[in-house]
């Protein structure tokens, strides 16, 4: 099940200014918010399998990796342009996991960095890349 929801509603977006991150080690450090996010998503899996992946990533030498909240992805996106888009520090990635419960039961919230509405929610067995953070 797919359910799309108002950013506003949710959160609104600010853009991310220039040097705010740090890219070292396969890792991007956000200098705003402190959050050291890997750099590249790992594949695509179901919810369960991803908050697992996470947990299992060494990226970078850390063994604190999680998923995101749906506000922690959502601050990783620039809206200064005609569209939303990532700081060149990031892998290019379609979509992410977030650690956000969605309203019915065994759903999570996304984010899908190449649509106009980018927050949605997917049932846990949806296959979805997965950007972890520390």
């Amino acid at each position: 099940m797919r359910h799309v929801v108002s950013l506003v509603a949710l959160l609104s977006l600010g853009a991310a200014p220039r040097g705010r991150y740090l890219s070292a080690a396969g890792t991007v450090t956000d200098r705003e918010t402190g959050l050291v996010w890997a750099q590249q998503t790992l594949p695509a899996q179901s919810f369960s399998q991803a908050q697992a992946a996470c947990a299992a990533s060494r990226v970078g030498g850390s063994q604190a990796w999680r998923l995101a909240s749906i506000k922690e992805l959502q601050s990783l996106l620039d809206d200064s342009g005609l569209q939303l888009s990532l700081d060149p520090a990031f892998r290019a990635f379609r979509a992410s996991w977030s650690s956000t419960p969605g309203r019915a039961a065994l759903s999570h919230w996304v984010l899908q960095v190449d649509l106009a509405a980018p927050v949605t929610v997917f049932s846990d067995s949806t296959v979805i890349e997965v950007l972890c953070v520390h």
